[in-house]
């Protein structure tokens, strides 16, 4: 039986997305990437920090020599996490396109994959991106709204998700590199839900957050159900798993949109929760630049 989602703060998102956590250090993190804010979290002490930040972001990363990467609506930074000062790493100035960084992903080579996204929702503008060693590579475009960005354990099997086109796609991957093997096959095509984040347990099933869908669905390898997370709000975009064990699941949640009656229905829209669903995740893998 899972456990209660607990909100860990007060604050409400409007877009709260790519949580992640770094098992070396002890940290935690998450986005509300329509205010511009990244979120800390000390996983000992559970002192949080809001900073805000100059652009966009959506994502986070460590890399094999603890640097804190950031991405955003202009490309890949490295933020000092002694005084948050940035510094590119990759330009790529996406903004000036219309565009935005989305979901995000380390594969356990150590290559990130990254997508982006039309700021205004326009069709098949957004696509999906292999960062590795400094190189950035395009995988797929003409996707609407990339996400879902998870790997198998043994990282052999990609998955990712067209949340307008309501499914999730899997592909075969070089497990040393974490580039594509294969083409896409369609994994599962949804009636109603909408795949918003996803990430992966020890076991190779993919948990993925259901936007409008107040919950997070277990999916086996193959596609098949095997449980749900509910939460106390529609819109859950993003779960990570945190802790030095990796039972446990931060997840992110979006008020974006939503009517002030709906808001008033769900007063903890926005919030960022914490669960135990009974299993743990791989150690998340840092990027080797």
């Amino acid at each position: 039986m899972h456990d209660i989602p607990t909100p860990i703060s007060a604050d409400r998102l409007i877009l709260g997305e790519g949580p992640g956590y770094d098992g070396d250090s002890d940290l935690a993190w998450w986005f509300d990437i329509a205010s511009k804010t990244l979120f800390l979290c000390d996983g000992t002490t559970q002192r949080q920090q809001a900073i805000t930040l100059p652009l966009q972001a959506s994502a986070a990363a460590i890399t094999n020599d603890g640097r804190q990467l950031l991405l955003t609506e202009r490309g890949i930074f490295d933020r000092d996490l002694s005084n948050g000062s940035l510094h590119v790493v990759l330009h790529a100035d996406w903004s000036t396109g219309g565009l935005r960084s989305n979901d995000a992903r380390v594969h356990p080579s150590g290559a990130w994959w990254i997508s982006t996204i039309s700021k205004r929702g326009t069709a098949g503008a957004g696509a999906i991106y292999h960062f590795g060693k400094g190189e950035l590579r395009r995988l797929w475009a003409d996707m609407t709204t990339p996400n879902s960005i998870c790997f198998s354990p043994d990282g052999a099997t990609g998955y990712f998700a067209d949340t307008a086109a309501k499914r999730i796609l899997k592909v075969g991957l070089d497990p040393l590199t974490g580039l594509p093997s294969g083409h896409p096959q369609l994994m599962i095509q949804f009636d109603q839900d909408h795949p918003d984040g996803a990430v992966t347990d020890h076991n190779g099933n993919l948990w993925v957050a259901i936007w409008g869908g107040s919950r997070i669905i277990c999916l086996g390898p193959d596609g098949l159900h095997k449980t749900s997370l509910y939460l106390p709000v529609p819109n859950v975009t993003c779960p990570a798993w945190v802790g030095p064990k990796q039972d446990h699941m931060l997840i992110t949640t979006a008020r974006e949109g939503m009517t002030p009656a709906q808001l008033s229905h769900y007063p903890q829209a926005g919030a960022v929760f914490l669960m135990k669903p009974g299993t743990m995740g791989p150690q998340n893998p840092r990027v080797i630049l």
